[in-house]
């Protein structure tokens, strides 16, 4: 499965790197540095997550362990609104 993350405030986002599969060894981990990593270059405090509606995808739970509100999406509707740079709340 491939993986990214990307931190949006207001009209800004950014996207980060391609991760691939987050149950391959290392991966998490490297997922989880660069996310940290880039929250600080930006100065980036969460204030909600949204994830893919799968519930065995790796960022899926993870983001549920977190203590904001948790937004989920379809996996091609969010293709879809990544495309057209279309709001992914529906």
């Amino acid at each position: 499965m491939k993986n990214t993350f990307c931190p949006a405030r207001g009209s800004e986002a950014v996207l980060s790197q391609h991760f691939g599969d987050l149950g391959e060894e290392g991966v998490e981990q490297q997922w989880r540095s660069a996310l940290q990593l880039m929250q600080s270059i930006y100065a980036f405090v969460p204030q909600r997550v949204v994830v893919d509606a799968h519930p065995g995808y790796r960022s899926t739970q993870w983001a549920a362990s977190l203590p904001l509100p948790l937004e989920t999406v379809l996996h091609h509707h969010a293709h879809a609104a990544a495309c057209g740079g279309a709001p992914l709340a529906a």
